[in-house]
């Protein structure tokens, strides 16, 4: 009799906003959906603040049902710091709390786990208890490549420390049944690496507020952005390099993070910038009607990264002017579903925000036609869905 109980282990869940807790809850109801019996293992919510929210302080062990979804919550000291001893301590906090968990952890049926590859001590503990001692099936689940990725953001240095990471990346991933990854780039980097196959997992939208835009003459370009508002994200300096006032475009500006207060302040300053603040993802949808692009924003390349926000648009079809390279200016150009800059190029990117009133009517329709047939033909989440249950259960 086919067992239809499955475990996801993850850093990230709602109420926690962006795109890895996002992802995590679209599987999570939509295997629901499917008849199989979710139950999320996570940390005390604490992200993208650093703390652990109102609600949840002060408790080691939180067991609540959100939209039919079992939900274990365990404790962990939460850390923003760049200061890789504090990220460690954290990691460290939530693999103790891991530890004391298994006790309760051998009585759920589930015998598929999907682990999320990050942060790598916790999910080497998770795995190692899993599959050595429980001999359940794991299923890794990487949207990075750590400790690659924390190489290239500055967080860590080649040494003794990185050595250890490496080990214990290669563990994780030799001790997986299978491995889920979200771009072209991190299944080749495992093949070429380590001569392993993967499938790919994009982190489509589940279910949106449906609309349908018409293309007009644009007379005063509006664009949006939603998302973190961290150092990676850069949107702090297109607002103080950019005058939007002078090119007659209006930014409006969703989300949180590090750079929210400075950005609240430079949008009362400058004319045509706009802040919302954070607010969730059924708003975000609603409020999209009122733009005509999207843009995104990702001045930090991190190997094998793809944002998530591209696939929104996408969905709703609104032209994308991505700041960035990679695999995901690599689908804009292909596809021609809108525009690229390289991180920090301003003349570049005032130039095009500036020329978007010229854009002709035909030529906005061109792209809507592109982007609905991207949505249809290859980015549906029902479809990818059934293909990634097709990989798991496949011996």
């Amino acid at each position: 009799m086919k067992n239809n109980y499955i475990n996801i282990f993850s850093n990230y869940y709602p109420p926690e906003k962006g795109a890895a807790s996002y992802r995590i809850e679209n599987l999570a109801l939509a295997l629901k959906e499917k008849n199989y019996k979710v139950t999320i293992i996570t940390a005390m919510p604490n992200y993208p603040l650093g703390e652990v929210y109102n609600g949840y302080k002060n408790k080691f062990f939180i067991k609540e049902i959100i939209k039919g979804i079992n939900i274990h919550r365990l404790w962990i000291y939460p850390s923003k710091s760049k200061n890789i001893f504090l990220r460690l301590f954290s990691m460290l906090s939530y693999s103790v709390s891991l530890l004391f968990y298994f006790p309760r952890f051998y009585f759920l049926k589930a015998n598929i786990n999907i682990v999320q590859g990050h942060p790598l001590i916790s999910t080497f503990v998770f795995i190692f208890v899993c599959k050595k001692i429980f001999n359940k099936k794991i299923i890794l689940n990487i949207s990075d490549i750590w400790p690659l990725s924390g190489l290239e953001l500055g967080y860590l240095k080649k040494g003794f420390f990185y050595s250890i990471l490496k080990k214990i990346e290669n563990f994780n991933y030799s001790n997986s049944d299978k491995i889920i990854v979200q771009s072209s780039d991190i299944k080749k980097y495992l093949i070429d690496n380590y001569n392993l196959n993967s499938f790919i997992y994009r982190n489509l939208p589940y279910k949106i507020v449906d609309f349908k835009k018409e293309n007009k003459i644009i007379n005063n370009p509006k664009i949006f952005y939603a998302g973190l508002l961290g150092y990676a994200q850069g949107i702090y300096e297109i607002c103080s390099k950019i005058n939007f006032e002078k090119i007659n475009v209006e930014f409006h500006i969703y989300g949180a993070g590090g750079e929210s207060e400075s950005i609240l302040n430079i949008s009362k300053n400058k004319k045509n910038i706009f802040y919302h603040g954070s607010v969730g993802k059924k708003q975000i949808y609603k409020e999209m009607k009122k733009y005509n692009f999207g843009l995104v924003s990702l001045t930090s390349e991190v190997f094998g990264a793809f944002p998530s926000k591209i696939y929104d648009l996408i969905n709703i079809g609104i032209p994308i002017i991505y700041i960035g390279k990679g695999s995901a200016s690599n689908l804009i150009i292909k596809n021609k579903i809108g525009w690229i800059v390289n991180p920090k190029d301003f003349s570049s990117l005032n130039n095009i925000l500036k020329n978007l009133k010229n854009i002709r009517k035909s030529e906005l329709n061109l792209i809507s036609e592109k982007l609905n047939e991207l949505n249809k033909k290859k980015f549906d989440f029902s479809n990818q869905l059934d293909d990634l249950l097709i990989f798991i259960n496949k011996a």
